[in-house]
């Protein structure tokens, strides 16, 4: 079978014809079919997080405009003599980064393993027996059975099904669950990552991975993760810094030229220990320490449901 089955096409047609087309059967496909389908169309993935890289995420640390601002400073003042001052400035930006970095990585590291605890199944069908499968291992032409509480494994259609259900406010936003029906054309269709609320049904796998319709928005949404509200301001105030320690600087130094009239050397000198008083030293070391405080403080206090239940309590409130 071919990969570009049209899913609004496929509505029109009968059970058997859709099986037939998917070359499959109610008994569901062999293991070695099975295998070959995923060797074929891939793993039943919408795009996977990139691996955090270690180096690249530590030199990404070294983007905030108020370290580069404290490393120039720094190279200043170790040029003009002033060692002392030089070290200890670069004692901070380096701790800082480094802080930030272990923190971000220990995190990423955590949020990948519990990513790994929770798997995600489907009742497939292979060879005429159902067993849960995980949903990375779903592909086109498995028939699976769906209840209350799963969720779709792959854009599919409906074969059978009582009383049927779906919430697909992943995809629409609509608050409200769309009813599901084998008797009517779009409403036998269902898209993976949508949950059934309600009703039991059996269904066949037409699409996976970036075949669907999310994995289609998952294409389209690769780019960086925008910045939160708190990078944001963080990158601005360090901006505000850097412009007003320029002017500041190339203030003094064009107000000494034309009124004081003092050595070039000594107007330069002056206006870089300015520059160096006017810098934050402390800032990045004081934002990492506060942000893994809070850290520790939400790791020690939060309490984290348990998300079956929470998702059971939810479909019961409807």
């Amino acid at each position: 079978m071919t990969a570009d089955l049209d899913l609004k096409v496929l509505t029109g047609k009968t059970s058997e014809e859709i099986l037939k087309l998917l070359e499959t059967s109610k008994n569901g496909l062999s293991a070695q079919e099975a295998a070959k389908r995923l060797q074929a169309f891939g793993r039943n993935e919408v795009g996977g997080e990139r691996k955090i890289r270690p180096l690249i995420l530590l030199l990404s640390k070294f983007k905030s405009p108020i370290l580069i601002l404290l490393i120039i400073a720094a190279v200043i003042s170790g040029f003009l003599g002033s060692v002392f001052n030089s070290i200890a400035i670069l004692l901070i930006v380096v701790g800082s980064t480094v802080i930030d970095f272990l923190n971000t990585y220990k995190s990423s590291q955590a949020a990948e393993k519990l990513k790994e605890k929770v798997n995600i199944t489907a009742a497939v069908y292979r060879g005429g027996e159902v067993k849960e499968r995980k949903t990375e291992e779903v592909v086109p032409g498995d028939i699976f059975e769906l209840t209350a509480g799963d969720i779709v494994p792959a854009d599919s259609i409906l074969l059978e099904e009582k009383d049927i259900f779906a919430n697909e406010g992943i995809l629409t936003g609509e608050s409200l669950p769309a009813e599901k029906s084998v008797k009517s054309g779009d409403a036998r269709l269902l898209y993976m990552g949508t949950s059934v609320v309600s009703g039991v049904g059996l269904a066949v796998a037409v699409a996976t991975g970036l075949h669907t319709k999310i994995g289609d928005i998952a294409t389209r949404l690769k780019d960086a993760e925008p910045p939160t509200e708190f990078e944001k301001n963080i990158k601005d105030f360090s901006l505000f810094i850097f412009r007003l320690t320029l002017f500041l600087v190339l203030a003094i130094i064009l107000l000494n030229i034309f009124f004081e009239q003092k050595p070039v050397l000594d107007i330069f000198l002056f206006a870089v220990a300015i520059a160096v008083g006017l810098t934050p030293e402390l800032l990045p070391m004081i934002i990492t320490a506060n942000l893994a405080k809070g850290a520790e403080v939400m790791a020690l206090v939060a309490d984290v449901p348990d998300l079956a239940l929470a998702a059971q309590r939810a479909v019961d409130r409807l």
